[in-house]
């Protein structure tokens, strides 16, 4: 990914979440671990169109991003929805959509 400099860094995390979020296998995943509570190895997220690379891949793009969070046991890693990043995801996205939603009046250039 292309460096973003001249960013604050809440705008490089939120940026990182969302390009996270902007694939829809990524996003089915994470519906996914979100209605199970924890999956592993033992107990996949099956998705037919993905082949078990790619869903390690989405895995390791989610968990880049923070959106999940991934705990090792034994041999496999069980991975669960990151509540922390979720809700300040939610408030951030929140405060940028109020934002867009404010009319200003037009200025003249």
């Amino acid at each position: 990914m292309a460096a973003l400099l001249g960013y604050e860094s809440g705008e490089k995390k939120l940026a990182v979440m969302v390009r996270a979020l902007a694939h829809p296998a990524r996003f089915a995943i994470l519906k996914e671990i979100a209605s199970r509570g924890v999956v592993t190895a033992l107990n996949p997220v099956v998705i037919e169109q993905l082949a078990p690379a790619s869903m390690v891949q989405h895995l390791r793009e989610l968990k880049r991003a923070g959106l999940i969070k991934g705990k090792i046991f034994g041999a496999h890693t069980a991975y669960e929805i990151n509540r922390e990043t979720i809700g300040n995801l939610q408030l951030a996205l929140g405060e940028f959509m109020d934002l867009l939603q404010t009319e200003r009046p037009l200025r003249r250039v």
